[in-house]
């Protein structure tokens, strides 16, 4: 199944549905997240794996939109899979800290920028208004997540963050 195939219809019995399901879609996204980790390192890594290693020194990290991206999505899933309101909230500020970058409202010093270094963030970097619009869908549902300190709607809200960055841009 691909990363962003939308999910079928579950069992006819809609309690079993709901739990099999959201089993299912969230490791799915969980292999996804791993498969694209492995593919930006492997890519990332090609040179120095075939002995053609660059003569000067790489950056710590590598800058872009794409990897904010990848970031963002790393940490929307860390906080999909938290086992504490208080660590879904962490990650969850790491997201918007990656999406709105360090000048961007939102962005929150408290917190560790996993995006560093990248570029200005992913809603300054991105280019066109499709773009804009779906991140700025995302930092809604991580804002939404950020507002209550009900573990199970906080919990529902970063899923819905991770699988609007999985199907977005």
């Amino acid at each position: 199944m691909a990363c962003t195939e939308r999910m079928p219809t579950g069992p006819r019995n809609p309690q079993l549905s709901v739990s099999f399901w959201g089993y299912v879609v969230m490791n799915n996204l969980n292999l996804c997240i791993r498969i694209a980790t492995m593919a930006a390192f492997l890519a990332a890594a090609a040179p120095a794996l075939a002995g053609d290693a660059p003569k000067e020194p790489a950056p710590p990290m590598a800058s872009g939109l794409s990897h904010e991206l990848t970031q963002a999505l790393l940490h929307a899933n860390y906080a999909a899979t938290a086992t504490s309101v208080e660590d879904l909230h962490q990650h969850l500020h790491h997201v918007i800290n990656c999406i709105v970058g360090p000048e961007g409202s939102g962005f929150d010093n408290n917190f560790m920028n996993p995006c560093h270094g990248m570029g200005n963030g992913a809603l300054p970097d991105a280019s066109s208004d499709a773009e804009k619009k779906h991140l700025n869908e995302v930092l809604e549902h991580a804002k939404a997540a950020l507002r209550t300190d009900d573990f199970v709607l906080a919990k529902d809200a970063a899923r819905i963050a991770v699988w609007t960055l999985m199907t977005g841009i």
